[in-house]
């Protein structure tokens, strides 16, 4: 392996000719392009010149001619426009049909000038038709070529022969020093002290140079190290027992953060249902004041037997069904609330679980006039994850989305949940026009909140994104929508079995649709 790292060595003097011809070849590129470029304009500066002079030169003759309906002198006028040079096609045309013509119309590089033949007689003008001037850019090109293949050819040999002598000079100068150090710096093994001679360089210039200042330093360090080597040894048994006690530490603080992380998740999780203690009281208890009336309505009825079969039967339904409704609630906030350090990842329905975030928060936004949008597929979503940390994600990002849009004028969140090739795709979009850019870049850090002193902590959103990782999927602000959308993804069953570590790059939500 040693050979072939040396033989794949290049010499200094071989990359200072490299550069040399490299710095060279770019500079005359660059600078050749720019007066190509100028020659260019000017050569097309000087067509258009010989364009505009068909003007004054011609079109008096041309329009007289047509008048005259003296054919000869026509083509004598248009023969006379194409011996100016760079201009082999002229006609005449009227009402799109040529009626006179001259020389052979060039190919696609070209530039065409028109003038509009009127002759005035008695105050009136008689439209005779229309000059067109047909030049070709052909021959600039090939001129611009002739010249550019010229000076590449002329600036590659002269920086050719520059760098042969630079080659030469370098080393002389520098190269052949540069290997003496080398060998001297091989031989002495600086790692083991030893005393050897002094490093000596075969200069016959009487000034100090740089190179000299390189040996003096090495001379110095060499010394150095011979007096210094013995206190090594004992710094590498004081190492080895401060790495033996480190370790330790690290262990122990390794533990103590993980339990700090595990109690910060589980603390912003139930902030985050803290946040929700209102409506979930509201929601819980409008419900028991409906089977509260309809109690009071079966009581009286019951007294006066004046309440028929059919009715009875209907309020039973809507006690049933309003206790179901307070049954889910309740059985919702416990499975979010549970803690889920030991558990691992399981294929289940997301739906329910985005369901059950919805059922706790529902009541906080209509209380405030936030409409909730709601495109929930209806076959089950399969995705292996932890129906606890994927609702703790929805709630914060209902959270974020609910203190967004509160300040607005007709608030609305959209909440929609689809699938998509080989992921589970969950976007919250709320009435916002979007994060500024300048904030973007910081959104999902941990302890980053825009919100007041004191109305957020800053974890929800690097918690959340977090747990999508563990996941194997991606939380991300889609930049590109209009709105404040945020973006979960979750890769489905059978991806997740075929793939247990993916790492795909983000699908935009817009994209999808």
């Amino acid at each position: 392996m040693v050979p072939f790292i040396r033989q794949r060595n290049i010499s200094l003097s071989y990359r200072l000719l490299a550069g040399v011809l490299l710095g060279s070849s770019v500079l005359t590129f660059f600078i050749t392009l720019f007066s190509l470029w100028l020659d260019y304009q000017q050569g097309v500066r000087r067509i258009e010149g010989k364009l505009s002079q068909i003007e004054t030169l011609y079109l008096p003759g041309i329009t007289q001619s047509l008048w005259d309906l003296n054919d000869d002198h026509v083509d004598l006028n248009l023969n006379g426009i194409i011996n100016l040079g760079d201009i082999p096609y002229a006609y005449i045309e009227t009402q799109g049909v040529i009626q006179y013509s001259s020389g052979t119309m060039p190919g696609e590089n070209q530039k065409s000038i028109r003038f509009p033949v009127i002759y005035k007689r008695d105050k009136t003008r008689y439209d005779l038709g229309t000059l067109v001037a047909v030049a070709s850019l052909d021959g600039v090109v090939d001129r611009l070529i002739n010249q550019a293949l010229f000076v590449f050819a002329s600036s590659f040999v002269k920086t050719l022969i520059l760098s042969a002598f630079m080659l030469i000079l370098f080393h002389q100068v520098v190269t052949r020093h540069l290997l003496k150090i080398s060998s001297y710096l091989k031989k002495n093994h600086f790692l083991r002290p030893s005393k050897s001679s002094r490093l000596v360089l075969d200069k016959k210039s009487a000034y100090g140079d740089e190179l000299d200042q390189v040996v003096q330093a090495i001379n110095q360090m060499h010394q150095e190290i011979n007096q210094h080597f013995s206190y090594r040894e004992k710094a590498e048994q004081e190492l080895r027992r401060l790495n033996s006690s480190l370790e330790e530490e690290v262990k122990r603080r390794i533990k103590e953060n993980e339990r700090q992380q595990i109690n910060m998740q589980n603390a912003a999780r139930l902030s985050s249902l803290g946040e929700m203690a209102g409506s979930i009281a509201h929601e819980i208890n409008n419900p028991l004041t409906i089977i509260s009336g309809y109690v009071s309505m079966l009581r009286r009825g019951l007294k006066t037997k004046s309440l028929p079969e059919p009715q009875m039967e209907y309020i039973g339904e809507r006690v049933e069904s309003t206790i179901e409704r307070i049954t889910t609630i309740i059985q919702g906030l416990l499975r979010l609330s549970r803690d889920t350090q030991k558990e691992k990842l399981k294929v289940q329905a997301v739906n329910p679980i985005v369901k059950d975030a919805l059922a706790i928060c529902r009541e906080k936004f209509s209380s405030r006039g936030i409409d909730i949008r709601m495109t929930i597929a209806d076959e089950a979503l399969l995705a292996p994850c932890k129906p606890v940390e994927i609702g703790q994600v929805v709630i914060n990002l209902l959270n974020n989305a609910y203190d967004e849009v509160i300040k607005h004028t007709s608030p609305w969140v959209e909440v929609c949940l689809k699938a998509h090739e080989d992921k589970v795709i969950l976007t919250v979009t709320d009435s916002g026009l979007g994060i500024p850019e300048h904030l973007r870049p910081k959104l999902l850090e941990p302890f980053f909140t825009t919100k007041p002193l004191g109305k957020g902590t800053g974890l929800g959103l690097s918690i959340s994104r977090a747990i999508a990782e563990d996941h194997q999927g991606r939380l991300y602000l889609d930049e590109q929508w209009p709105n404040t959308r945020f973006v979960l993804e979750l890769p489905s069953k059978e991806h997740a079995d075929a793939n247990p570590t993916p790492t795909p790059e983000p699908a935009r939500w817009h994209q999808i649709h």
